[in-house]
């Protein structure tokens, strides 16, 4: 329990917020291609390639889930805002745009209206500079990087 709330403690800057997309969407974007190639995926009959492949998406999905909501509420907690604000965007884009849709509720056409929104609030975590001095969360973030305190790891 400790670790987790040492997660989504403090700030980081834009350049660490930036190594943790990279690495989280260069390894997401490997994972999905695999899982689609390695069978029939949208048959009924799964190979051991496939399951394992399934297993390990689930595997790599939960915990950056996680790491992205803590790198949001950090960036947020940089620029002077509560890391509530991380909360509200996850929680549209993981669960709501891809169950509406296959109900029917939420046009295609909303979804990718979604992605837009979603993808300019990125775009502003890593453009925004954060606040100079010591904010309520904690001290500005040092320069370099620290990959450690990135993922949540102190010594």
């Amino acid at each position: 329990m400790d670790y987790l709330k040492s997660l989504f403690q403090g700030r980081i800057n834009r350049r660490e917020y930036l190594i943790f997309l990279l690495i989280a969407l260069s390894i997401g974007y490997l994972l999905i291609p695999l899982i689609f190639s390695s069978s029939n995926f949208f048959t009924k009959t799964h190979g051991i390639s496939q399951i394992f492949l399934t297993i390990l998406t689930y595997v790599w999905f939960l915990p950056s889930t996680l790491f992205l909501l803590a790198c949001n509420a950090r960036r947020w907690r940089d620029l002077g805002f509560s890391g509530w604000f991380a909360v509200v965007p996850e929680f549209i884009d993981f669960f709501m745009p891809d169950s509406l849709l296959h109900f029917h509720i939420f046009s295609p056409q909303l979804a990718n209206a979604w992605s837009i929104v979603y993808g300019t609030i990125v775009l502003f975590l890593l453009l925004m500079p954060g606040q100079k001095k010591t904010n309520q969360y904690g001290p500005r973030p040092k320069p370099r990087i620290n990959i450690n305190a990135l993922f949540g790891i102190s010594k």
